[in-house]
C-alpha cells in the first residue's frame, strides 16, 4: 500500500486484449459512453488462443499478488493494533503493564520479520535480493510481458512456478503467525482489558 493514497501514481496492469470496449465515464449526475476497438499491434504477429492464454496467466499472476496483497494488509494492520496498545500501556504502571510492553515488542519485531520477508528490510540504495517474495512476483511480471502476446516461454512459466510458490509459503507464515503468536498476544491484551481488542480504556 502506497504511503499517501492521493498522490500515489496509478498502477499499471495488464494489457487489454484486442476487442471491442465500452467506456463509460459517470460525473456526478451525468455520463457519456462510447466504444472503441482495441486492435493488435500491426508490427508483431498476433494469434487470438495465444494472446487468451496469456490474458488467463495474467489473472493468475494478479490473483497471486492479491494474496499477497492481503497477507501484507494483515501485517499493516497488526503493527498499527500493537502501536496502539503500546500507547496505552505507556500510561499504566505494573508488572502487567510492563509484560505486555514487552510482549508489543515481541509482536513488533515478529510482524517486521514478516514483512521484510515480503518486501526486504529498509536500506538505502539499490537492492538485488532475488529471493524475496516481490522480488518472485517482479520477475514474474517483467517475463510474463517481455513478449507480449506471444506464447510464454519456458523462463516465464517457471517465474510464475516460483512466485506462486513464493507466495503460497508466505501467507502460509502470516497464518501460522497469526493463529498462534498473535492469538496469544490478543488474549492477553484482552485479559488486562486494553484495547483496541478488549472493552478497555
Amino acid at each position: 500500500a502506497p504511503d499517501d493514497p492521493e498522490t500515489a501514481r496509478e498502477p499499471g496492469g495488464a494489457l487489454a486484449l484486442p476487442a471491442e470496449y465500452t467506456v463509460r465515464v459517470v460525473f456526478g449526475a451525468d455520463s457519456a459512453e462510447t466504444t472503441i476497438r482495441v486492435a493488435p499491434d500491426p508490427r508483431a504477429a498476433y494469434d487470438d488462443a495465444t494472446a487468451r492464454r496469456v490474458d488467463a496467466l495474467w489473472d493468475r499472476l494478479f490473483d497471486t499478488r492479491r494474496s499477497a496483497t492481503e497477507a501484507a494488509d494483515r501485517i499493516r494492520d497488526a503493527r498499527a493494533a500493537v502501536e496502539r496498545v503500546q500507547d496505552l500501556v505507556g500510561d499504566m504502571d505494573g508488572e502487567e503493564a510492563d509484560s505486555l510492553a514487552a510482549h508489543g515488542r515481541a509482536m513488533d519485531a515478529a510482524l517486521d520479520t514478516l514483512y521484510w520477508s515480503l518486501a526486504g528490510e529498509p536500506i538505502q540504495g539499490f537492492r538485488n535480493e532475488p529471493a524475496l517474495v516481490n522480488s518472485r512476483l517482479g520477475a514474474a511480471s517483467r517475463d510474463l510481458g517481455g513478449g507480449r502476446w506471444a506464447e510464454p516461454t519456458e523462463a516465464a512459466m517457471r517465474s510464475m512456478a516460483r512466485a506462486e510458490e513464493a507466495v503460497e509459503a508466505f501467507v502460509g507464515r502470516v497464518d501460522d503467525f497469526f493463529s498462534s503468536r498473535w492469538a496469544e498476544y490478543r488474549a492477553a491484551v484482552e485479559a488486562a482489558g486494553v484495547g483496541p481488542f478488549g472493552s478497555g480504556p
